[in-house]
Order: C-alpha cells, then sequence, then structure tokens
C-alpha cells in the first residue's frame, strides 16, 4: 500500500526542487534573486551617483568633513508569501491503493504538478512586487488582512503623472502629446543627477502610440509620410537621440479573490513608463520560514537543499486530507530606487 507522505517525503520534494528550474522574468534581470538568513531588509540607499568633490585647502588646515547626508538608511521586514492546494479523501485511497504502476506514476505526477504550480504562484507574487517597485517606486500590499505600502522614496520629481491634452504635460493618448519632448526632459533630469537612463520598460499599447505618434513618425520616416514604425525603428532613432530603448512588458496574473473567482493582472502596469540605468535595481530577497526551520531539525535532513521557495506535502486528520504547499519570505531590495524615472502616460 503506498503512501503519499512516503512517496513525497521531504526530502525528495526540496531534492526535485533543487534541480528543477523555473523560466526567468523580468524582474530578475532587474532584481537578481538572492536567499538569505536575515527576515529584515536593511541598507542604505545612496545619492544618485554624482561625487561630492574634495574642497582646496590652505596648507596646515584642518581637512573639511564629509557628510553622508544624501544617503538614508532604509529597513523592511520580509513578506510571508504562500498557498496550498488539498489532496482529497478519494484521491488519499486512489494512490494508496493503485490499479497498477502507470496509474500510481499518474497521480504522483499530478503531485509534483501542484507543487510547480504553487511555487510559480509564490514566483508570480515576488515579480508582481519587483514591476510594481519599477513601476511607481511603492509596493503596496493588500490581501489576507495585511495591509500596507513600502515606499522606497523615489525622489517626487521622478515620478510624474500626466494629465490631460496641453504640452509638455498631455496625456501620449493626444494629439498634443509631445512624447520627443517629454522623453529629453526626463532623460536630461537624471543626468543632471549623475544617472545615465538607458533602458525603459513599458506595455505594448504605449510602444503602439509612440510608433504612431506624428511627431516621431515625420522624425523617422520624414514629412507627409505614413509608414509603419518597428519598435526596431523606434529605439534606434531613439538611441540615436540619446534617450533609452525600450521594451514591453505585456505578462499577467492571476489572483483568487475571496468569493473563490479569478482576477487577471499585469505585472507591469499598461499605463506606465519607466526609465532605468543599465546595472541592476537592487535584488530579490528571499529569506527564511517556519517551514524550513522545522526541515532542519529533521534527522539526516540537508537543509542547504532548500532553495529560495520551500515546498511539502503534510496531512490533516479531520477530514482527513493531504495538503501540498508553497511558501516563501520575500521583499525586493532598492538601494537603486533614486536612479528610476517613471511616468504615467495614458
Amino acid at each position: 500500500m503506498a503512501h503519499l507522505l512516503d512517496l513525497m517525503t521531504p526530502k525528495e520534494v526540496v531534492t526535485y526542487l533543487a534541480d528543477r528550474t523555473f523560466a526567468p522574468k523580468i524582474g530578475d534581470s532587474l532584481f537578481p534573486n538572492r536567499k538569505t538568513d536575515a527576515l529584515e531588509l536593511e541598507y542604505i540607499m545612496g545619492a544618485n551617483g554624482l561625487p561630492v568633490a574634495a574642497t582646496v585647502h590652505a596648507w596646515d588646515s584642518e581637512t573639511q568633513v564629509g557628510s553622508r547626508a544624501s544617503a538614508q538608511s532604509f529597513k523592511q521586514e520580509l513578506a510571508l508569501i504562500k498557498r496550498k492546494n488539498v489532496i482529497r479523501e478519494k484521491e488519499i485511497i486512489a494512490i494508496a491503493n493503485p490499479r497498477n504502476d502507470a496509474e500510481l506514476q499518474r497521480l504522483i505526477n499530478a503531485r509534483y504538478t501542484d507543487v510547480d504550480t504553487l511555487v510559480e504562484g509564490v514566483l508570480a507574487r515576488a515579480e508582481a512586487m519587483k514591476m510594481e517597485a519599477v513601476t511607481k517606486g511603492v509596493v503596496t500590499i493588500n490581501e489576507n488582512g495585511v495591509v500596507g505600502a513600502i515606499d522606497y522614496n523615489v525622489p517626487a520629481d521622478q515620478k510624474v503623472v500626466l494629465a490631460g491634452n496641453t504640452a509638455p504635460t498631455a496625456l501620449w493618448t493626444g494629439e498634443n502629446a509631445d512624447i520627443l519632448g517629454n522623453l529629453q526632459t526626463w532623460t536630461d533630469l537624471m543626468r543632471s543627477k549623475g544617472v545615465e537612463v538607458t533602458r525603459a520598460i513599458t506595455s505594448n499599447t504605449v510602444l503602439r502610440l509612440m510608433a504612431g505618434n506624428p511627431k516621431i513618425r515625420t522624425a523617422i520616416h520624414g514629412t507627409a509620410n505614413d509608414r509603419y514604425v518597428s519598435n526596431t525603428q523606434l529605439n534606434s532613432f531613439l538611441q540615436e537621440q540619446g534617450l533609452p530603448s525600450f521594451v514591453s512588458y505585456d505578462a499577467q496574473y492571476q489572483v483568487q479573490k475571496g468569493d473563490g473567482t479569478y482576477e487577471t493582472k499585469r505585472y507591469f502596469d499598461e499605463n506606465y513608463v519607466s526609465l532605468l540605468p543599465a546595472q541592476a535595481l537592487g535584488e530579490g530577497m528571499f529569506g527564511p520560514t517556519a517551514e524550513e526551520t522545522d526541515l532542519a531539525s529533521t534527522p539526516g535532513f540537508d537543509v542547504s537543499l532548500v532553495g529560495n521557495v520551500v515546498s511539502m506535502v503534510y496531512k490533516t486528520a479531520d477530514p482527513v486530507a493531504h495538503w501540498t504547499k508553497a511558501v516563501a519570505t520575500f521583499m525586493p531590495s532598492f538601494p537603486a530606487a533614486s536612479s528610476i524615472f517613471t511616468a504615467k502616460v495614458r
């Protein structure tokens, strides 16, 4: 008689995940993932990058004392992210009494598919946090009774909301949109602060607005020309002007609401553009979990195998059920928050 908890022991599930790779997301390049032993982030957020010059002194004079007023400390507790799926009584019986080896393998494979799905769900929530930080400079949480906002303190003049149809603050959807002028102004602002923004993220919707903008079309193809502007042509033109090149990010995920229905969301807000420097912006910090601590006390268990996300199968007694669960603690660190520029453009 086969028991699921014997077939999917903590060691086997952890080993499975140690060998399992998941498709990387854009946020993973901006905030490379790292495991930490702490439940709290703490780092220094510096100025945008301009050096503070030393000063000329008279001979035999005391050296001027520098200050770190342009830097600030950031502290934030990691968020607990988790989800589980139930394995009900009939399936527990089916696994314990398979008609043949093939059926048993099919049932076990389905449970490992659960592991994949749940881990992907945790990684999706982490990606959503990374991209919200890049889009708005803030991560908001309002789920399962946890309500809060983590503000990474992007400077106010580096967060713009366009409105109306009057240049230079016109929405990019209007006939008076000054897309090139906006990008030049924003890029110049960042350069004045010592930051070279070389890349940008937006949506396909905004890219189409850019490609269809009369000023951009004329600049690329000449007057009286309504030829299509491709993304390649657009980015080549922008780079020639010393402006960031754009990529679109339109991937989506789902959240399950309290009534059991699902809502589709985007990782990157469709209405925004984010101008970014070339380097990584921070790290995706995964921390310890209580589940990992419990596993560490299991005789013969190698806790070093545990990755960023922990998954396991466990049981409850009444009603009898087995559960597959994935859990992590996570928060993006964002020491380069003062080096980005974000704008709501539609």
